[in-house]
């Protein structure tokens, strides 16, 4: 309907999943950090 089919038209939704993104990817990295220290194998 619109013209304009090129813009974006969620930009919630997008900053809601790069939010989720960027918190799954620090919680990977503590977590694989966490495991690497405490796990005896070398």
């Amino acid at each position: 309907m619109s013209e304009n089919k090129e813009k974006f038209h969620a930009p919630g939704t997008f900053t809601l999943a790069i939010i989720w993104f960027l918190w799954f990817v620090i919680l990977y990295a503590t977590n694989w950090l966490a495991l690497s220290e405490n796990w005896f194998l070398r």
